[in-house]
């Protein structure tokens, strides 16, 4: 099974590893690196299995599963480091998860895309569309701290209710989304029209073409190859049984709760600079990060992994508008489903410590910067390499800045 055999796939055996190393006290600085690189796999496994599933039952259905399981293992590590009441490490990662997708991951798409000969375009109408979303994504994420801010004190009761508000509405903003990603591009009289259109003015492939075109694309005779290749590049197992697919899905997700709760604990001694690593009485040294540095670039890296990778397998075999579409439908699951789920989850695992959506300075800057930067680079329909150097340029600054901040007291 291609799924299993991908390179990728020998992180796996850090899972085990780092279960060993918390069972023998090898120090929990080394724990938390062997647990981390365990989980970037199983969340490529995760996406993989729900692609095989989405390519049995259909658009429609399939594009529920991907939605629901896109970003699974974010979900799953957020959920567990609520259940520690490490409140900020979620609150940071949602930033981080953020400004990962729209920076890092498009950055390197469009790199090594350009430099392996693929030009790196795609209908500018779906960078704008997914601007606009990541925009009010972006908004409904700020006005709870905006209207926190309000006030002469910090009223606990106000930051949950705006909070709770705020999370429904973000949740009616997802479902609105999905309706018209899934269903109103699977709908056959518009396809038939509008593809008819296309085909006689070429010219309008960049201008009127809405969210993820390429799906109806997929139906014509002439696109079915080109898809199917697209499919094998990404690593999709088409001959996969559904049966195998989903106990396959279901062993990935146990295997990244297994792997997540002994990495969410031994979070907190990282963050207060007890992390040795070492092995018995050997120590080889201190590993020592502030939870907004966990929050901000490690978890995001980890728990969205696996769009990572399908993005950049998109972007290496020329198909960008997929690439565009992995890294703002990530960007924006994040803040239209993970934000709203960690808020409602909080409300039974840490009820005297409540997660509310209301963000530091630093991470409020980080939403807009995510949102504006993307417009930038997505305007033209597009992509340069250059672009994607200045893209990853200024995911380094942000993370270097992320390492040096002091985590508030």
């Amino acid at each position: 099974m291609r799924i299993l055999l991908r390179p990728i796939n020998l992180l796996l055996l850090a899972g085990p590893i780092g279960l060993v190393s918390e069972r023998m006290e090898w120090g929990s600085g080394l724990t938390f690196l062997l647990l981390a690189l365990a989980i970037v796999p199983l969340a490529g496994l995760i996406s993989g299995f729900t692609d095989v599933l989405a390519d049995r039952v259909g658009d429609r259905i399939g594009g529920l599963l991907e939605a629901t399981f896109g970003n699974a293992a974010f979900i799953i590590l957020g959920i567990l480091a609520l259940s520690q009441g490490l409140t900020e490490v979620v609150q940071a990662s949602i930033a981080g998860a953020l400004i990962a997708n729209t920076l890092f991951v498009l950055g390197l798409a469009f790199f090594v895309g350009t430099m392996r000969g693929k030009r790196q375009q795609f209908r500018a109408e779906t960078g704008t569309n997914y601007s606009k979303l990541l925009a009010l994504a972006v908004v409904a994420l700020v006005l709870p701290a905006i209207a926190e801010s309000t006030t002469p004190a910090k009223d606990m009761v106000l930051s949950k209710e705006v909070s709770i508000i705020a999370s429904v509405v973000l949740l009616l903003l997802y479902v609105a989304y999905l309706l018209y990603d899934i269903f109103h591009l699977n709908d056959l009289e518009y396809r038939e029209s509008h593809g008819k259109v296309l085909r006689q003015n070429p010219k309008l492939n960049a201008e009127n073409a809405p969210i993820m075109e390429y799906r109806a694309e997929r139906d014509q005779p002439q696109e079915r190859l080109t898809a199917s290749a697209a499919r094998r590049e990404q690593g999709h197992e088409a001959n996969l049984s559904p049966i195998v697919a989903i106990l396959g899905l279901v062993a990935a997700l146990v295997a990244t709760v297994t792997v997540s709760e002994p990495l969410v604990q031994v979070t907190e001694s990282l963050t207060h600079g007890d992390a040795p690593i070492a092995f018995g009485a050997f120590q080889l040294g201190q590993l020592h990060l502030t939870k907004i540095f966990v929050g901000l670039v490690i978890i995001p890296l980890i728990g969205t992994a696996a769009e990572h990778l399908s993005a950049l397998r998109s972007a290496i075999s020329g198909r960008t508008e997929i690439t565009v579409a992995v890294t703002a439908g990530a960007a924006i699951q994040v803040a239209l489903l993970a934000a709203p789920i960690f808020v409602i989850a909080s409300l039974f695992l840490s009820p005297d410590k409540p997660f509310a959506l209301i963000f530091t300075p630093i991470e409020l800057a980080v939403f807009a910067l995510a949102a504006f930067l993307f417009y930038l680079v997505t305007e033209d329909g597009e992509g340069t390499w250059l672009e994607g150097v200045q893209l990853l340029a200024f995911y380094l600054i942000f993370a270097g800045v992320a390492f040096f901040l002091k985590d508030p007291k």
